[in-house]
């Protein structure tokens, strides 16, 4: 592998983790908000053009990275569906 093509793999991951910290930002602040589940659902739904695979995906990184607990990510996660 060259070095433009490791230097671009590189790139590739540091992006890629960007957006997974960025949808974490925004999956747990919806889930910590202290409005109506449902309204909160609403909203993170908006947020993520409907893409409930993207939220899940933030939820689980979120309890894995103990941003929130399980049952936090779990009652988002039934309002959603």
């Amino acid at each position: 592998m060259s070095f433009k093509e490791m230097a671009t793999k590189r790139e590739t991951e540091a992006q890629q983790l960007d957006d997974t910290e960025i949808w974490m930002a925004i999956v747990s602040k919806f889930v910590l908000m202290e409005f109506d589940l449902n309204y909160r659902s609403e909203m993170l739904l908006q947020a993520v053009g409907g893409d409930k695979d993207i939220i899940k995906t933030a939820l689980d990184n979120c309890v894995e990275n103990e941003i929130l607990t399980q049952s936090q990510a779990e009652e988002m996660l039934i309002a959603i569906t």
